[in-house]
């Protein structure tokens, strides 16, 4: 599927969900911000219309966040923008249903600061009508729920410190650098918050997930990786494809080949799947793999 406008520098990370995938690309330097619903089944794309007042030069940056309101059984795209010179925010909500955008009054969290929802916040999860992103520079939670339209907010994970990418170290030769980046998943109709730290020193990922979001119950995971799985490359989760198995990161390509590799929590072992790229990729060398995931078939219209 090719767009129309090449003239983008920036892709957002897809968000999948029922069938339809969301994205939006950015032209920073002429200012331009548009945004894609996709369903990959019936090769449809559907290019989301600007609000009237988008255009307007008192607009800042924009985020959006793509969910499903379960009680209306319809897609939906929250849009945060900040408004320039002013200590305020447009909050917007577009309807998959009836093709529009509204307007909504909701009083955001205590002590949030809407600076830190833009830039790289690696991504949102959508469950049971809430959509929850790990905001930049913290390991905090925002929450909106589409039911109640109203936002919400879940603390610092229990025994978990940021550190920034400041120790380097070699495997084999090669430099890396320790980190432990958070990383938001869907676990078991919960969510899950990754943490990779030290995994090629220890083969250990930890996964805490929220089992009561009412509560805010922390139930914490430690994944043991077998080492030929670490060896493929620096992993991290991308996906879980059902209650057992977890999809890991690998950009290796050898030849025309993509190793992918999948961790079963049951069985405590790793396999990798091998993918050879077709006469759609160009060679190899072009191909920069940002995502791979788990994908539902929907004929869902656009």
């Amino acid at each position: 599927m090719t767009l129309d406008n090449p003239n983008y520098i920036h892709f957002s990370d897809p968000v999948h969900l029922n069938g339809l995938v969301f994205f939006t690309c950015t032209n920073w330097a002429y200012g331009k911000y548009n945004q894609y619903v996709l369903n990959p089944t019936t090769r449809k794309i559907f290019e989301l219309p600007h609000p009237a007042s988008l255009t307007d030069r008192g607009h800042g940056p924009h985020c959006y966040l793509f969910g499903f309101d379960e009680s209306r059984n319809e897609h939906k795209i929250l849009m945060v923008r900040r408004l320039l010179f002013l200590p305020k925010v447009d909050i917007m909500i577009f309807s998959m249903t009836n093709y529009s955008w509204r307007k909504i009054d909701c009083e955001c969290p205590v002590a949030f600061r809407w600076y830190t929802l833009y830039g790289d916040i690696y991504g949102s999860v959508c469950v049971n009508s809430v959509v929850y992103v790990m905001l930049r520079g913290s390991v905090d939670i925002l929450a909106f729920d589409f039911t109640t339209e109203k936002f919400s907010m879940i603390g610092t994970l229990p025994g978990f410190v940021p550190r920034e990418l400041t120790t380097r170290y070699t495997l084999d030769g090669k430099p890396l650098y320790n980190g432990n980046k958070a990383v938001l998943i869907k676990i078991n109709g919960c969510i899950g918050v990754v943490c990779h730290d030290n995994v090629l020193l220890s083969n250990e990922m930890h996964i805490w997930r929220l089992q009561d979001n009412e509560n805010r119950v922390w139930v914490r995971e430690v994944i043991t990786l077998p080492k030929p799985c670490v060896e493929l490359d620096h992993p991290y989760p991308l996906n879980v494809s059902n209650m057992d198995e977890i999809i890991l990161s690998s950009g290796k390509v050898s030849g025309n080949v993509i190793c992918l590799p999948i961790y079963n929590k049951k069985s405590k072992r790793c396999k990798v799947l091998r993918f050879t790229l077709g006469d759609g990729f160009l060679s190899p060398e072009t191909v920069e793999f940002k995502q791979i995931k788990c994908y539902a078939e929907s004929i869902m219209p656009l």
